[in-house]
């Protein structure tokens, strides 16, 4: 297992990104979760999706090309019955490590 992000303390995924692979993640609160890649274009998005009591949640990444090289946007959401209450849980956490987490992804890529 390798590390992750700022929020996760260590992550595996299950043989290469492609749809139907899967990973699991630690978060640093203790948080387990096992997350299903549920959508994948090579080389320009892929979408992971975790099960949660009541909910769903998923992250896509999207990788667009610029003038001055990529764009990455990343859209998390959380959807089914529980998602209010999920996404006061998680909400102001993932705004708050997403934009750390998604610069070292960068500096990763670009080194």
């Amino acid at each position: 297992m390798a590390p992750l992000e700022r929020g996760a303390q260590v992550g595996q995924l299950d043989g290469p990104l492609a749809l139907g692979a899967e990973a699991r993640i630690v978060f640093r609160t203790g948080l387990r979760l096992r997350f299903r890649v549920v959508e994948f274009d090579d080389g320009r998005l892929f979408t992971d999706e975790a099960r949660l009591p009541g909910a769903r949640m998923g992250h896509r990444h999207l990788v667009e090309p610029t003038d001055a090289g990529a764009r990455l946007t990343n859209t998390i959401y959380i959807d089914g019955p529980f998602a209010a209450l999920w996404r006061r849980v998680l909400g102001p956490r993932a705004a708050r490590t997403l934009p750390d987490a998604q610069r070292a992804v960068n500096d990763l890529a670009l080194s």
